[in-house]
């Protein structure tokens, strides 16, 4: 996800879904998702990981 993603994403949650966060299954997805994705990259040769962001930020854009 690139910046202005992030960025996106936490005016979204903070504007749209003040109390996401306060809620134990969304910070356990999180964090569950967080996990992966560093094990993930830390497997990956950089070109694999410049693969892999260009996928994410392709996907976020679809979404």
């Amino acid at each position: 996800m690139n910046e202005y993603q992030k960025c996106l994403f936490q005016y979204i949650i903070e504007k749209k879904f003040p109390n996401l966060r306060d809620r134990q299954d969304y910070r356990t997805a999180r964090e569950a998702v967080q996990e992966a994705e560093e094990k993930l990259l830390e497997m990956l040769t950089d070109q694999q990981k410049e693969q892999f962001e260009q996928y994410t930020d392709r996907s976020a854009y679809m979404s």
